[in-house]
């Protein structure tokens, strides 16, 4: 019986530890996929959305960051 139960538990420790290890190059190899890489051409703006904003750029040291300021326009504040 003892053998049995050690036997389970190193097929399940090794299925664990493959999975582990699988999970893990999975995601090595596929993290750049992970990651947004903005286009720089805008292709649409809120206004095309019936929404009302203004244009915000943000300093960061000699960069400058672009985005869009959305008021809320909801009396729920929602």
């Amino acid at each position: 019986m003892i053998k049995v139960v050690f036997k389970l538990s190193v097929i399940l420790l090794s299925v664990l530890v493959t999975l582990y290890i699988s999970l893990c190059l999975m995601l090595r190899w596929g993290q750049t996929k992970l990651i947004f890489f903005p286009d720089s051409y805008i292709e649409s703006t809120p206004q095309d959305y019936g929404l009302d904003y203004q244009d915000v750029w943000l300093s960061l040291g000699e960069d400058q960051v672009h985005g869009w300021w959305i008021p809320n326009t909801s009396r729920l504040g929602i």
